[in-house]
């Protein structure tokens, strides 16, 4: 099978060099014990951490086996459960990890069966770019971006904060279309079916379904990577400069982001401390980011643009 895939599609983004993924119910239940023996008990304090060089850290990578029929959710959590009743895992590993299944996982599966065919069409904020060029390649000097797809490329996978608020962050604040990167996220990875991929990526990830799924945009400047991982230490960009040629484009790509999307998100009551914030800056403090955010978007290599209407890089009224 390896020299079939290899054959006829050698080209495609991804490698099979150490591909280690269940493909039976016998390898899935031994990842199963796995991770129950080495990483469950870690995995309450490190879920939402990001390594620059370990792609797993203490997370299942059990999704896969659970969307194809080789696990059941059911028994993954009684499995956890049984973990911490006998002492050998902490509740915030063991209510951390139940609670994406049961909670979250259930959650978004209602989500697309009460709202399919429509929500696939959702884009309330109107993003229209193509995807950058570089989530097929890895090609760009933003390292939390470029590692989060490398270890994509290599290994099917990226845990649910490299997802969100990398990946997706950038997307968001860069107004990429919701088609676009829903396409990327289930070309590469192993356990995106739409069902489960489609409510993330649209309604948590990109906001597109105006607030349905999630309360607010999961929208971060560069503090929130560098507070979350160790890429900052070895990017070319300053994570603490807003402005400049050295500034980290999360930061005013962020601020950009608010002001374009002001007069929808303005009301919302767990955005008013932050636009707040913004509102007290310098006026030409505000411009200078604005056109930082503008000049970063105009270099940006995309895809062609999914559909018609008002790009995001279309804000120029500062």
């Amino acid at each position: 099978m390896a020299e079939l895939v290899t054959t006829h599609f050698g080209e495609h983004f991804g490698t099979l060099d150490g591909f280690n993924w269940a493909v039976t119910r016998r390898q899935a239940l031994g990842d199963l014990r796995h991770f129950i023996a080495h990483a469950l008990v870690d995995f309450g304090t490190y879920q939402d951490a990001i390594s620059d060089r370990e792609p797993l850290l203490y997370h299942s990578r059990l999704a896969a086996a659970m969307n194809i029929g080789l696990l059941s959710p059911q028994e993954v959590c009684e499995a956890v459960e049984t973990a911490w009743q006998a002492g050998r895992a902490p509740i915030n590993a063991a209510e951390g990890f139940i609670r994406q299944i049961l909670g979250w996982r259930e959650y978004v599966r209602g989500i697309y069966w009460q709202r399919m065919p429509g929500y696939k069409q959702e884009n309330r904020l109107n993003a229209r770019r193509g995807l950058p060029a570089f989530y097929w390649h890895g090609d760009t000097d933003l390292r939390c971006l470029q590692r989060a797809i490398e270890m994509t490329r290599d290994n099917a996978y990226a845990h649910h904060i490299q997802r969100l608020m990398v990946t997706g962050n950038f997307a968001l604040l860069c107004g990429v279309s919701p088609a676009a990167l829903c396409d990327w996220y289930l070309a590469v990875y192993a356990d995106a079916f739409e069902w489960v991929e489609l409510p993330n990526t649209l309604g948590m990830t990109l906001y597109a379904d105006g607030g349905y799924l999630g309360s607010k945009p999961y929208c971060a400047s560069g503090k929130y990577i560098d507070r979350m991982s160790d890429h900052c230490r070895h990017c070319r960009y300053d994570v603490k400069q807003v402005t400049g040629d050295d500034a980290c484009p999360f930061n005013s790509l962020y601020w950009h982001f608010l002001e374009r999307h002001r007069e929808r998100l303005k009301g919302n009551q767990r955005m008013k401390l932050i636009y707040g914030s913004w509102d007290k800056m310098a006026q030409s403090r505000r411009e200078a980011i604005l056109t930082q955010a503008n000049a970063f978007l105009d270099r940006l290599d995309t895809e062609p643009p999914y559909g018609r209407g008002e790009h995001a890089e279309g804000y120029r009224r500062h």
